[in-house]
């Protein structure tokens, strides 16, 4: 790791140097992939992902698991990935952090496959969508700012932004990706393409 990566975590506990430094390792590798060369990727005072000039990017980590992605600036807009254990959000969790449609949403489809823990598809997905659009704006979205669409036939996510915020003529309000579950964990990806 670069010293400006090892000064932000001098001081932490052993696991967490651990997940820091894999996902730094998983930040590289996505940048290797684009032709860029070993660059480092340090913290900013919020603890969010210094990403080099040109590029969009994001950090996931959670007990068994590491990733990350990583693009071009040029050919999209802003980019999020997250992962939860696939463990279902409590009631009333999910109630706090969803809409009305995205209730009705997921109990629909935990009809259809109760094997999917669906609250947390929604989650991550607006944990995507917050790393996402915090990169490039640095305003914190409320999990009621986003909203989730998902279809039963696929692994699509569409996500709006149903807040009015600075950046709207600047950042498309509406972000695209895909979910995947392995049976252990929730993977979530999204990404804008830039305002037209």
């Amino acid at each position: 790791m670069f010293p400006e990566e090892l000064q932000y975590i001098n001081n932490s506990v052993p696991s967490r140097r651990s997940e820091y430094a894999s996902g730094r390792w998983c930040a590289r590798a996505a940048l290797m992939q684009l032709g860029l060369g070993f660059l480092s990727i340090p913290s900013g005072e919020d603890r969010a992902p210094i990403w080099p000039n040109g590029i969009v990017g994001s950090i996931t980590h959670t007990n068994n698991y590491r990733g990350a992605a990583a693009s071009l600036s040029s050919r999209i807009s802003i980019l999020g990935v997250d992962t939860e254990t696939a463990r279902p959000l409590s009631e009333n969790q999910f109630n706090i952090i969803s809409t009305r449609k995205e209730q009705i949403t997921a109990k629909t489809l935990n009809r259809n496959n109760p094997n999917i823990p669906w609250s947390t598809v929604i989650f991550s997905a607006k944990e995507s969508v917050y790393k996402a659009y915090y990169q490039r704006c640095k305003i914190p979205l409320d999990f009621l700012s986003i909203e989730i669409e998902l279809k039963p036939k696929n692994t699509n996510i569409t996500a709006f932004i149903t807040t009015q915020t600075p950046y709207q003529d600047v950042i498309c309000t509406t972000l695209y990706g895909k979910w995947c579950f392995d049976g252990t964990n929730i993977y979530t990806s999204v990404y804008a393409n830039h305002s037209m």
